[in-house]
């Protein structure tokens, strides 16, 4: 009967270890999926402004006028 409690001890000790490593592991593997959304975040709002900035024409012009300075450029 002795052995089978020792046996039983030393089982829930071992379950015990894994669920702490597990727990320990899921806590880390969170940490890291939250990182990677704040980078990701970080990385798609940056590329929004530069891709803004992109869109941007640099002088605004209306038809006329484009026409007009083309015509210059030409003569």
């Amino acid at each position: 009967m002795e052995k089978i409690e020792m046996k039983l001890n030393k089982q829930k000790e071992d379950v015990n270890y894994l669920l702490d490593k597990m727990s320990r592991k899921a806590l880390e593997l969170e940490e890291k999926i939250n990182k990677f959304g704040v980078n990701l975040a970080e990385h798609v709002e940056n590329f929004s402004g530069r891709l803004e900035e992109l869109e941007k024409p640099k002088e605004s012009f209306s038809l006329g006028e484009a026409i007009y300075v083309e015509e210059e450029r030409e003569a």
